[in-house]
């Protein structure tokens, strides 16, 4: 067995508690939309709908073509340190998103975006609002010891560290503005040493950038309170929600004031993304939700005289997301992607065991067979002495959690792995495993990146997600324990990644190794169309 976890954190109830004042709109609105405006918006490629403001206030920021019209809302030294960092005018995201949010708006921003400004776009209202608020950072009581005014939240540490880094090129002159102290911003992930971390939330910073799974970990140990936190953002949402982070993200939300402020990017758009919309767009004295769609290739915003300026960040590309005419493009770019992936694995010597279910009738009807081969193949594992051990991926923390029930009680050591289980616990299972003391882990895609271990010498991989994370997971298997190492693959059809048959098709012919006919049989009716097409909320 293994040390038991939490779900998720009890939500505090605000009509029994004074919430935190801050003032919401640090940009003025302009009493009609300024002549232009809806040209801009669409010479950018930026779609904009938004709900009518709780005061009858109907009209909408338009872009800026500079990040002087954001003055004095935006503090003086983040412009300085966006001018010395070469940005002489926003992208066309950061155009229409930072007037709207210094305004007061919430903020939806749908784009699929590689370089496109959208960090920058995220921090810049939380520098705002933290140089506007009242008072410095401190501790909300004796017993919880740091305290934050803003909060981000991020799939992965590589995306927390970069929004670090990003802050604190910001907030370097920060001493310079209303707080001599200063501003500042901490960094926290899973992987580090907790020490690392308090140490981290010492001075209580401003600003805290965080995975979801570490946050609800710190809040259930008192090592952090929620309770002044006036803005929330969330980088990646549709990552977020693949993460299998939902349940983190509405227990930290639970935990902040309903009057907030809320920024959402995500390249993909769906219904449950749209129900997470909801939960935490929710205010004590209401405010607008704004949505934001990109369709261009996030240039230097053009002025009115027409030459582009200058911009942040490198060349970067910006499409848009979860339209039906991008279908073609999609595929097109899959492939292209499936080629490059295959090229840089072409060196696996792995053996591979594929088994395919085609779930088109009921996506539960093979469950049970599945457990079964697992179980048998496991079995077989235990019964060898050469050390072997087993990665196993499953999608979500309940499936982890169920499926690491299942192999212990067939008397196997099993550790399981998930956001749903506190720090210590996810700490231990993997320490178990690193030591040899459990030969089976259970792991969710939440946290398949952070686990690098040598000695795996097994794969399995209970669910499949997207190609690029089935070539990760059997490469942790490509070096094994005392040879090439093996992995038992579970592939599933299901119309929700229909192309996935197709892009993994492509990918075994291109290691030159056998395609099962069943997968074969599979893409070839999704090419031909004979396969329908994906639910409308997830084109």
């Amino acid at each position: 067995s293994w040390p038991q976890g939490h779900f998720g954190l009890d939500p505090v109830d605000w009509k029994s508690r004074d919430a935190q004042d801050f003032k919401r709109k640090l940009l003025s609105l302009p009493i009609s939309e300024s002549p232009g405006a809806a040209g801009r918006r669409e010479a950018l490629g930026l779609k904009v709908e938004a709900q009518q403001d709780p005061s009858g206030q109907r009209v909408l920021p338009g872009p800026v073509a500079s990040f002087e019209e954001l003055l004095p809302a935006l503090p003086a030294y983040a412009l300085a340190a966006l001018k010395a960092s070469g940005a002489s005018a926003p992208r066309p995201l950061q155009a229409q998103v930072l007037p709207l949010a210094l305004s007061g708006s919430d903020v939806v921003c749908h784009a699929r975006c590689s370089g496109g400004g959208r960090s920058l776009a995220l921090l810049l209202p939380a520098v705002a609002h933290l140089e506007e608020r009242k008072g410095r950072s401190g501790r909300a009581d004796q017993e919880e010891k740091a305290s934050p005014a803003a909060v981000l939240l991020a799939p992965t540490r590589e995306l927390v560290r970069r929004l670090h880094d990003e802050a604190s090129k910001v907030l370097k002159d920060s001493s310079t503005g209303r707080h001599r102290e200063g501003v500042w911003s901490a960094c926290v992930f899973a992987g580090e040493r907790k020490e690392d971390t308090l140490k981290k939330l010492q001075w209580s910073p401003p600003l805290v950038i965080a995975t979801p799974g570490t946050l609800v970990d710190l809040v259930a140990d008192k090592a952090i309170s929620l309770s002044r936190v006036i803005f929330l953002g969330l980088a990646e949402a549709d990552r977020l929600l693949a993460a299998d982070y939902r349940g983190d993200v509405m227990s930290l939300s639970g935990r902040v004031q309903p009057d907030r402020q809320v920024l959402l990017f995500s390249a993909a758009w769906s219904s449950k993304l749209e129900e997470l919309v909801r939960a935490v767009c929710r205010h004590k004295g209401g405010a607008r939700v704004v949505h934001i769609t990109s369709s261009l290739p996030p240039e230097g915003v053009v002025p009115s005289g027409g030459k582009a300026e200058g911009r942040l960040e490198g060349k970067a590309e910006c499409k848009p997301a979860g339209k039906p005419e991008e279908k073609a493009g999609a595929e097109a770019e899959a492939k292209a992607d499936s080629k490059a992936d295959a090229k840089a694995s072409a060196a696996l010597a792995l053996d591979q065991e594929l088994v395919v279910y085609d779930q088109s009738a009921n996506a539960e009807q093979h469950v049970p067979e599945k457990d079964r081969r697992l179980v048998e193949h496991l079995r077989a594992i235990d019964k060898t002495e050469n050390g072997s051990q087993v990665l196993i991926f499953v999608s979500h923390g309940p499936d982890a959690e169920n499926l690491a029930r299942k192999i212990a009680a067939e008397n196997m050591k099993v550790g399981c792995v998930h956001p749903g289980r506190r720090r210590e616990s996810r700490l231990w299972s993997v320490d178990q495993f690193r030591k040899g003391k459990l030969r089976f882990l259970v792991t969710s895609e939440a946290v398949s990146r952070g686990i690098e271990l040598p000695t795996v010498s097994h794969v399995v991989i209970y669910e499949m997600g997207s190609l690029e994370h089935y070539i990760h997971r059997v490469r942790l298997a490509s070096k094994g324990h005392g040879g090439p190492g093996h992995a038992l693959v579970f592939f599933e059809y299901r119309a929700k990644e229909m192309l996935f048959a197709g892009q993994l098709v492509e990918h075994l012919a291109a290691l030159r190794r056998p395609v099962p006919e069943a997968l074969r049989k599979i893409a070839d009716e999704v090419a031909s169309g004979a396969r329908g097409t994906p639910p409308r909320d997830e084109r």
